[in-house]
């Protein structure tokens, strides 16, 4: 049986909650609960959903709690304004040279890779 990209995330997802203490009875949302982050008005694509469209996104312990045409940015902690930009899942970046002192070729991940959109150097 194959397991697809998304089973195995959620699946080490589980694993890390557990890991850390954060359990699903710490996700879960009351009425008066805030969100840590919402994303704002950026164009959603989501490749393995075949989603594409304008969606605001609520992030709470660090996992994606909601996907919705209008979240209140009284809901939020903290808004980022996306409107105009494109909001993805996390990139990965297959080829890096991260040996900054290496070569002349290698550069200070820790620096560039959250400004370059990819989760993983």
């Amino acid at each position: 049986m194959s397991t697809t990209r998304r089973q195995f995330l959620a699946t080490s997802g589980s694993f890390a909650l557990t890991a850390t203490g954060v359990g699903l009875a710490a996700a879960a949302m009351g009425p008066n609960d805030k969100f840590d982050l919402v994303i704002k008005g950026g164009d959603v694509l989501d490749p393995s959903q075949g989603f594409r469209g304008q969606r605001d996104i609520g992030i709470r312990f660090g996992l994606i709690e909601a996907v919705e045409a209008d979240i209140p940015a009284a809901r939020a902690r903290q808004v980022l304004d996306a409107a105009g930009k494109l909001v993805t899942p996390g990139l990965v970046d297959l080829h890096t040279h991260v040996y900054p002192y290496g070569s002349a070729i290698g550069i200070p991940a820790d620096e560039l890779v959250p400004h370059q959109g990819t989760t993983v150097p």
